[in-house]
Protein backbone atom coordinates (compact mmCIF):
# COMPACT_ATOMS: atom_id res chain seq x y z
CA UNK A 1 0.00 0.00 0.00
CA UNK A 2 1.32 3.43 -1.12
CA UNK A 3 0.80 6.64 0.95
CA UNK A 4 -2.58 8.68 -0.49
CA UNK A 5 -0.73 12.03 0.56
CA UNK A 6 0.17 14.15 -2.02
CA UNK A 7 3.02 14.79 -0.67
CA UNK A 8 4.51 11.18 -1.47
CA UNK A 9 3.55 10.70 -4.90
CA UNK A 10 7.56 10.98 -5.70
CA UNK A 11 8.39 8.59 -3.63
CA UNK A 12 7.15 5.73 -6.09
CA UNK A 13 8.81 7.09 -9.06
CA UNK A 14 12.11 7.74 -6.74
CA UNK A 15 11.67 4.09 -5.61
CA UNK A 16 11.57 2.72 -9.07
CA UNK A 17 14.63 4.71 -10.16
CA UNK A 18 16.68 3.81 -7.13
CA UNK A 19 15.66 0.16 -7.88
CA UNK A 20 17.77 0.02 -11.31
CA UNK A 21 21.16 -0.60 -11.81
CA UNK A 22 23.47 2.61 -10.50
CA UNK A 23 25.34 3.71 -13.44
CA UNK A 24 27.69 6.60 -13.03
CA UNK A 25 31.33 7.12 -13.99
CA UNK A 26 33.01 4.77 -11.81
CA UNK A 27 30.70 2.08 -13.32
CA UNK A 28 31.90 3.10 -17.20
CA UNK A 29 35.13 2.57 -15.76
CA UNK A 30 34.71 -1.02 -14.29
CA UNK A 31 32.78 -1.64 -17.65
CA UNK A 32 35.82 -0.72 -19.93
CA UNK A 33 38.06 -2.60 -17.34
CA UNK A 34 36.00 -5.62 -18.70
CA UNK A 35 35.90 -4.93 -22.06
CA UNK A 36 39.57 -5.01 -22.12
CA UNK A 37 39.49 -7.88 -19.90
CA UNK A 38 37.14 -9.54 -22.53
CA UNK A 39 39.27 -8.62 -25.32
CA UNK A 40 42.90 -8.85 -23.92
CA UNK A 41 42.21 -12.50 -22.61
CA UNK A 42 42.90 -14.45 -26.02
CA UNK A 43 46.04 -12.20 -26.58
CA UNK A 44 46.92 -12.62 -23.45
CA UNK A 45 47.54 -16.52 -23.29
CA UNK A 46 48.69 -16.06 -27.52
CA UNK A 47 50.64 -13.05 -27.09
CA UNK A 48 50.69 -10.47 -30.03
CA UNK A 49 53.26 -8.02 -28.97
CA UNK A 50 51.56 -5.18 -26.74
CA UNK A 51 48.31 -5.76 -27.08
CA UNK A 52 48.10 -8.96 -25.01
CA UNK A 53 48.58 -6.71 -21.98
CA UNK A 54 45.55 -5.38 -22.72
CA UNK A 55 44.30 -7.87 -20.57
CA UNK A 56 46.21 -6.71 -17.42
CA UNK A 57 45.51 -3.45 -18.12
CA UNK A 58 41.95 -4.65 -17.63
CA UNK A 59 42.26 -6.21 -14.71
CA UNK A 60 44.08 -3.05 -13.16
CA UNK A 61 41.15 -1.03 -14.32
CA UNK A 62 38.50 -3.52 -12.21
CA UNK A 63 40.47 -3.66 -9.41
CA UNK A 64 40.77 0.06 -8.97
CA UNK A 65 37.04 0.60 -9.79
CA UNK A 66 35.80 -1.99 -7.83
CA UNK A 67 35.67 -0.09 -3.96
CA UNK A 68 34.12 2.79 -5.92
CA UNK A 69 31.58 0.73 -7.76
CA UNK A 70 30.54 -0.96 -4.18
CA UNK A 71 30.58 2.77 -2.33
CA UNK A 72 28.13 4.15 -5.12
CA UNK A 73 25.90 0.88 -4.77
CA UNK A 74 25.62 0.88 -1.08
CA UNK A 75 24.56 4.45 -1.35
CA UNK A 76 21.77 3.94 -3.81
CA UNK A 77 20.52 0.56 -1.71
CA UNK A 78 20.88 3.43 1.40
CA UNK A 79 18.65 5.72 -0.40
CA UNK A 80 16.37 3.11 -1.52
CA UNK A 81 15.31 1.78 2.19
CA UNK A 82 15.03 5.13 3.28
CA UNK A 83 12.44 5.89 0.82
CA UNK A 84 10.65 2.79 1.52
CA UNK A 85 10.74 2.99 5.34
CA UNK A 86 9.61 7.02 4.89
CA UNK A 87 6.66 5.29 2.61
CA UNK A 88 5.86 2.65 5.34
CA UNK A 89 5.44 5.60 8.32
CA UNK A 90 3.27 7.03 6.27
CA UNK A 91 1.65 4.30 5.14
CA UNK A 92 0.76 3.35 9.24
CA UNK A 93 -0.22 6.94 10.04
CA UNK A 94 -3.04 6.84 6.99
CA UNK A 95 -3.80 2.83 7.92
CA UNK A 96 -4.48 4.50 11.63
CA UNK A 97 -6.59 7.00 10.51
CA UNK A 98 -8.46 4.88 8.30
CA UNK A 99 -9.16 2.29 11.18
CA UNK A 100 -11.13 5.83 13.20
CA UNK A 101 -13.71 5.62 10.49
CA UNK A 102 -14.46 2.34 10.20
CA UNK A 103 -15.10 2.13 13.89
CA UNK A 104 -18.83 3.09 13.22
CA UNK A 105 -20.90 0.65 14.00
CA UNK A 106 -23.10 -1.35 11.51
CA UNK A 107 -26.30 -1.87 12.94
CA UNK A 108 -28.99 -4.03 12.20
CA UNK A 109 -32.38 -2.61 11.32
CA UNK A 110 -34.59 -5.92 11.07
CA UNK A 111 -34.26 -9.72 11.19
CA UNK A 112 -32.61 -10.15 7.55
CA UNK A 113 -30.27 -7.50 8.03
CA UNK A 114 -29.16 -10.03 11.52
CA UNK A 115 -28.72 -12.17 9.12
CA UNK A 116 -26.52 -10.87 6.72
CA UNK A 117 -23.88 -9.39 9.60
CA UNK A 118 -23.93 -13.11 10.99
CA UNK A 119 -22.89 -14.08 7.17
CA UNK A 120 -20.42 -11.52 6.82
CA UNK A 121 -18.62 -12.96 10.48
CA UNK A 122 -19.27 -16.95 8.83
CA UNK A 123 -16.57 -15.11 6.00
CA UNK A 124 -14.63 -12.76 7.99
CA UNK A 125 -11.88 -15.14 6.36
CA UNK A 126 -12.54 -14.93 2.75
CA UNK A 127 -12.12 -12.44 0.28
CA UNK A 128 -15.69 -11.30 -0.06
CA UNK A 129 -18.98 -12.61 1.15
CA UNK A 130 -21.82 -14.50 -0.52
CA UNK A 131 -23.82 -11.13 0.49
CA UNK A 132 -21.15 -8.71 -1.09
CA UNK A 133 -23.78 -6.20 -2.31
CA UNK A 134 -25.57 -5.95 0.69
CA UNK A 135 -22.34 -5.23 2.64
CA UNK A 136 -21.28 -2.21 -0.28
CA UNK A 137 -24.03 -0.64 0.31
CA UNK A 138 -24.26 -0.79 4.14
CA UNK A 139 -20.61 0.55 3.81
CA UNK A 140 -21.90 3.23 1.47
CA UNK A 141 -24.56 4.26 4.14
CA UNK A 142 -22.09 3.74 7.18
CA UNK A 143 -19.29 6.28 5.16
CA UNK A 144 -21.72 8.91 3.89
CA UNK A 145 -21.46 7.86 0.14
CA UNK A 146 -18.16 9.77 0.03
CA UNK A 147 -14.36 8.29 -0.31
CA UNK A 148 -12.89 7.97 3.07
CA UNK A 149 -9.52 9.55 1.47
CA UNK A 150 -10.37 12.35 -0.68
CA UNK A 151 -13.95 12.87 0.73
CA UNK A 152 -15.46 13.02 -2.67
CA UNK A 153 -19.31 11.60 -3.25
CA UNK A 154 -19.29 8.27 -4.34
CA UNK A 155 -22.10 5.49 -5.79
CA UNK A 156 -21.56 2.05 -5.93
CA UNK A 157 -20.41 1.82 -9.64
CA UNK A 158 -17.60 3.94 -8.68
CA UNK A 159 -16.50 2.90 -5.16
CA UNK A 160 -14.83 -0.31 -3.88
CA UNK A 161 -14.24 -1.97 -0.34
CA UNK A 162 -10.98 -1.29 0.55
CA UNK A 163 -9.28 -3.50 3.37
CA UNK A 164 -7.61 -1.12 5.63
CA UNK A 165 -5.28 -4.16 6.87
CA UNK A 166 -4.63 -6.12 3.57
CA UNK A 167 -6.22 -9.52 2.62
CA UNK A 168 -3.46 -10.77 1.48
CA UNK A 169 -1.38 -9.99 4.42
CA UNK A 170 -4.36 -11.29 7.11
CA UNK A 171 -6.93 -8.84 7.27
CA UNK A 172 -10.08 -9.81 7.84
CA UNK A 173 -13.43 -9.29 5.35
CA UNK A 174 -15.50 -7.45 8.37
CA UNK A 175 -16.89 -3.67 8.72
CA UNK A 176 -14.22 -2.39 11.18
CA UNK A 177 -11.27 -3.41 7.97
CA UNK A 178 -13.47 -2.11 5.70
CA UNK A 179 -13.76 1.48 3.92
CA UNK A 180 -15.56 2.84 1.44
CA UNK A 181 -13.10 4.34 -1.22
CA UNK A 182 -12.98 5.59 -4.92
CA UNK A 183 -11.47 4.28 -7.35
CA UNK A 184 -8.61 6.84 -8.55
CA UNK A 185 -7.46 6.59 -4.58
CA UNK A 186 -7.24 2.40 -4.55
CA UNK A 187 -5.42 2.81 -7.30
CA UNK A 188 -3.22 4.97 -5.73
CA UNK A 189 -2.97 3.05 -2.54
CA UNK A 190 -2.45 -0.19 -4.94
CA UNK A 191 0.18 0.64 -7.40
CA UNK A 192 0.14 -2.84 -9.36
CA UNK A 193 -3.16 -1.37 -10.75
CA UNK A 194 -0.98 0.73 -12.81
CA UNK A 195 -0.31 -1.76 -16.08
CA UNK A 196 3.22 0.19 -16.00
CA UNK A 197 4.09 -0.41 -12.48
CA UNK A 198 3.14 -3.95 -12.57
CA UNK A 199 6.75 -5.57 -13.35
CA UNK A 200 8.20 -3.26 -10.61
CA UNK A 201 5.58 -4.83 -7.79
CA UNK A 202 6.30 -8.35 -9.15
CA UNK A 203 9.79 -8.17 -9.49
CA UNK A 204 10.36 -6.36 -6.10
CA UNK A 205 7.47 -6.65 -3.74
CA UNK A 206 6.17 -10.31 -4.27
CA UNK A 207 8.64 -11.57 -1.77
CA UNK A 208 6.12 -9.86 0.87
CA UNK A 209 2.83 -10.79 -1.22
CA UNK A 210 0.60 -13.87 -0.59
CA UNK A 211 -1.94 -15.36 -3.04
CA UNK A 212 -5.08 -14.51 -1.08
CA UNK A 213 -6.76 -17.63 -2.26
CA UNK A 214 -3.77 -20.55 -1.27
CA UNK A 215 -1.86 -18.05 0.68
CA UNK A 216 1.16 -19.56 -0.87
CA UNK A 217 4.70 -16.40 -0.80
CA UNK A 218 5.07 -15.49 -3.87
CA UNK A 219 8.68 -15.11 -3.27
CA UNK A 220 9.60 -16.28 -6.98
CA UNK A 221 9.36 -15.07 -10.18
CA UNK A 222 8.92 -18.34 -11.54
CA UNK A 223 5.40 -18.64 -9.87
CA UNK A 224 2.22 -19.08 -11.96
CA UNK A 225 1.26 -15.56 -10.93
CA UNK A 226 -0.15 -12.75 -12.70
CA UNK A 227 -2.03 -9.95 -12.03
CA UNK A 228 -6.14 -9.50 -12.65
CA UNK A 229 -6.61 -6.27 -14.93
CA UNK A 230 -10.04 -5.63 -13.13
CA UNK A 231 -9.26 -4.93 -9.47
CA UNK A 232 -4.86 -5.52 -9.45
CA UNK A 233 -5.29 -8.70 -7.12
CA UNK A 234 -2.74 -11.32 -8.01
CA UNK A 235 -4.11 -14.46 -9.68
CA UNK A 236 -3.20 -17.77 -10.34
CA UNK A 237 -3.25 -18.43 -14.05
CA UNK A 238 -4.44 -21.67 -13.55
CA UNK A 239 -7.27 -21.59 -11.93
CA UNK A 240 -8.19 -17.73 -12.40
CA UNK A 241 -8.26 -17.06 -9.02
CA UNK A 242 -9.02 -13.54 -8.58
CA UNK A 243 -10.51 -11.35 -6.23
CA UNK A 244 -12.74 -8.57 -8.17
CA UNK A 245 -14.89 -6.78 -5.92
CA UNK A 246 -17.88 -8.40 -8.00
CA UNK A 247 -17.93 -12.18 -7.58
CA UNK A 248 -18.88 -13.65 -10.79
CA UNK A 249 -17.88 -10.41 -12.74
Amino acid sequence: MWPYDTAYRGHLSRALSLREDPFGPWHLLRSTGILFIIVGLPLFIFPFKIFGYSFLFGITIWIVSYPFVNRANKKQQKQFSEVMDEVTRQVTVEKNALKLKATAEIISENADEQVNINVVKVYAGKHFTPNWEWVRHKLLFRDKFRCCLCGHRVQLADSVAHHINAFSEGGKTEFSNLVTICVECHSVIHPWLNPKLNLFWIHFERGRVYCWKCKKRLDTIKEDVVICSDCGWLYHISDGACGCNYPGR
